[in-house]
This record gives structure tokens, C-alpha cells and sequence, in this order.
């Protein structure tokens, strides 16, 4: 195979062994140097490998506590949402309770006053005053006895149900905190990287 060098135009062409002068050059020398370079390198790339292992350690570290953590948030939360819904239902209980006993004394009273409306139209198609009065006694303290009942339960449509979240976490102060430990771990590493490097 015929290999081709581009020639270039040289001013003076001068044979090696005439540039040869004086004692020859000392190869072992320059092979103890290189082998002292190559010792060096060597000791680079075992600290750049120790570098990356560390590294490597310290990241897996962090993923397992960031892990741990994770599940602990979770177990929290998961008893905080039993306590909750536990409360939530004896509320319920208790509230749905109060108003059913509001919702029969008021059907109570509603049925007792159309029971006396309509005793009140017979009484007066049958004209009998002892009657009449003993009806209009009735009614008068009937009606009392509902205008107290309305003054004292004037209900509106209400919202019963209000759910506070008592338990927050400040999401910023939690990045900020493994910010901070990272950076912490990576100041680390570079300090043990420019120690290395020296």
C-alpha cells in the first residue's frame, strides 16, 4: 500500500545524522519521567474513580433518607386523614341527630295546627259559644306557643360543614432544608475534590 505525503517546498534538507552533535539524548531519563507521569495519572484517575464512587454513595444516601421521609409524610398523613374522618363522622352523627329531632317538633306543631284549623271550621258551622270560646283559648295559646317556636328556631339554609386545615407544611422551608443538605454534601465533595487535585 503506497502511503501519500503532500510535499511542501523545504529551504535546506538536512540528514538526521548531521543534526546529530554532541552526546546522544538520554532515553532512560526520559522513560523515568514518563513513568513518573504515568504514576502520576494514575493516582488522578484512582482519585477521580474515589471521587465518583463517594459521589455515587452520597446520592444513594440521600434518596433513601429523601424515601424514608417520603414514607413517614405518608404514615402522618394517613393517620391524620383516620383522626379526621373519624371526627368528621361523629359530627355528622351528632349534628344530623339535632336536626332530625328540630325536623319532628316542627312537623309535630305544623300537624297540631292544621288539626285545629279545621276543628276551628266546625265549631263555627255548629255556632255554640261555650265551644267558640273554649276554640279561640286554644287557638290564642296555639299560636303563642308557634310564634315562640319560630322566634326561637328562625332557620336558614346553612353551611355546616367547614373543613380547616390545621396541619400544614410549609412546602418552600422543606426545599429550602434538602437544598441546604445537598449543598452541604456537594461542598463536601468539592473540597475533596480540590484537595485531590493538589
Amino acid at each position: 500500500m503506497n502511503t501519500y505525503f503532500p510535499s511542501r517546498q523545504c529551504v535546506k534538507v538536512t540528514l538526521i545524522s548531521e543534526s546529530v552533535n554532541g552526546p546522544p539524548p538520554d532515553l532512560q531519563r526520559l522513560s523515568r519521567k514518563i513513568q513518573t507521569i504515568l504514576v502520576e495519572l494514575q493516582r488522578l484517575q484512582n482519585n477521580w474513580d474515589t471521587n465518583m464512587h463517594s459521589l455515587q454513595v452520597s446520592y444513594n444516601e440521600e434518596l433513601h433518607e429523601i424515601r424514608q421521609t417520603r414514607q413517614k409524610i405518608n404514615t402522618i398523613l394517613d393517620e391524620i386523614e383516620k383522626t379526621t374522618l373519624k371526627e368528621l363522622d361523629a359530627k355528622m352523627t351528632s349534628l344530623r341527630a339535632a336536626l332530625n329531632t328540630d325536623l319532628e317538633n316542627c312537623n309535630k306543631l305544623k300537624h297540631e295546627l292544621k288539626r285545629l284549623s279545621n276543628a276551628i271550621e266546625n265549631i263555627i258551622d255548629k255556632g255554640k259559644a261555650d265551644l267558640i270560646f273554649i276554640a279561640s283559648k286554644k287557638c290564642l295559646e296555639k299560636i303563642k306557643q308557634s310564634e315562640t317556636y319560630l322566634k326561637e328556631n328562625s332557620v336558614q339554609v346553612e353551611k355546616y360543614w367547614h373543613f380547616r386545615q390545621t396541619v400544614m407544611f410549609n412546602s418552600t422551608c422543606l426545599n429550602c432544608q434538602v437544598s441546604g443538605d445537598l449543598l452541604y454534601v456537594l461542598k463536601l465533595f468539592i473540597c475533596k475534590v480540590t484537595q485531590t487535585r493538589y
